[in-house]
């Protein structure tokens, strides 16, 4: 399962720009029995390689606004650090019903508009 999982969700970070995570961790929860915070926690240190990887691609095609990755940078950097603090110390249902909002949202927001 790891393999392919992973490879699944690796086209799909390579592709969507969200890192595989909508994909690997439901797909930990449920089939690998992982409880929501340590199936997020695997995800993000996954999604490090797979952010890599991706954005080599693009850099190589000439693909990214270097300025705006530099403004963007140091605020993306304390909130991913907030985030990640806020969901410890949330219970599992509750980030678990963040991270299906966030996603619905998501798609509602990319099919209106």
């Amino acid at each position: 399962m790891s393999l392919l999982t992973g490879a699944i969700g690796g086209v799909i970070g390579g592709l969507t720009g969200v890192g595989g995570s909508a994909f690997m961790i439901p797909l930990m929860m449920r089939r690998g029995g992982m409880v929501a915070h340590r199936a997020h926690g695997t995800a993000l240190a996954v999604v490090v390689a797979v952010a890599i990887a991706g954005s080599a691609t693009y850099i190589a095609n000439d693909l990214v606004e270097w300025d705006l990755v530099a403004s963007l940078l140091g605020g993306s950097l304390i909130g991913a650090y907030a985030g990640a603090a806020l969901a410890v110390r949330l219970s599992a249902a509750r980030l678990q019903l963040v991270f299906a909002l966030f996603f619905v949202g998501v798609a509602l927001r990319m099919l209106v508009g």
